[in-house]
């Protein structure tokens, strides 16, 4: 039997030692709050290339200004006449565009000449419902592209219209009356091209009906000159009022080509 100190020590002794808690479950700690995903950029459409497609028409600017423009009227039929460009073998190009009075389309003609001869070589008719130079190019301006490109017809920068009359930039062109046939009622007019060489004939307009059958025309104009960018020559521009059926007014057009380099006749002074 033990001493009864001892035993009384010992409970003594466990009842000063410290105690421990047992272990119980752990708390929980506080997790932050999951982020929103980012927020999605709506998209803008995309924006066309600045540069966009090739034009249907390079020949001819959309804003290109013509060269002879004939305001329509209740008497008059619209009309316009644009330079397209020379050929390196003497081949001149132009587009006219008028509107007669009972049709609702714009007709857009293209010429091509040969300025050795003044014979034509191209004059296709078109018809456009729309007026205007960027209505033209989207119906018609591959197929006058191509016939262009057939005549080796050089186009981009059209040439620009030289005045008739200034002597500082020779040649000037004049349109000289013959004698009037009575009999057929018809006026010719000698076209000459005049400079420090002399003169040198170019053509011969009518005035009066050129063929019988034919509308009478007013007295020639003669509006100014085109100059080859190739070789020493150029186209003569003329314009003529068309009188046709109930008084209606057209306008015709005249080209005719000249070399500068050959020809010319010394006039007496």
């Amino acid at each position: 039997m033990a001493p009864a100190p001892v035993v009384a020590m010992a409970f003594a002794l466990l009842a000063a030692a410290p105690t421990t808690p047992a272990p119980g479950p752990t708390p929980l700690q506080s997790q932050p709050a999951p982020e929103p995903p980012p927020l999605r950029t709506p998209q803008s459409p995309a924006k066309p290339s600045a540069k966009g497609p090739p034009r249907p028409c390079p020949f001819l600017a959309a804003d290109a200004k013509p060269i002879v423009d004939v305001k329509g009227t209740n008497q008059r039929s619209p009309f316009a006449m644009y330079p397209l460009g020379f050929s390196q073998r003497g081949r001149f190009a132009w587009l006219e565009t008028s509107q007669s009075f009972d049709d609702d389309q714009r007709s857009w003609t293209l010429h091509v000449v040969n300025l050795d001869n003044d014979r034509a070589l191209v004059d296709r008719l078109f018809f456009v419902r729309r007026a205007g130079v960027p209505a033209m190019c989207d119906a018609i301006g591959a197929t006058i592209a191509r016939l262009l490109e057939r005549q080796e017809i050089a186009f981009g920068t059209p040439p620009a219209l030289a005045p008739a009359d200034d002597p500082k930039v020779p040649p000037t062109v004049e349109a000289v009356p013959g004698r009037r046939d009575a009999e057929i009622d018809r006026t010719p007019y000698r076209v000459l091209l005049r400079g420090p060489e002399g003169s040198k004939p170019v053509g011969v307009i009518w005035r009066g009906a050129a063929e019988p059958g034919d509308y009478p025309r007013a007295k020639p104009v003669i509006l100014g000159l085109l100059r080859s960018p190739f070789e020493p020559r150029v186209a003569v521009v003329a314009t003529q009022k068309v009188v046709g059926t109930e008084a209606v007014e057209a306008t015709a057009v005249t080209v005719m080509g000249g070399r500068l380099d050959r020809g010319w006749r010394k006039e007496a002074p």
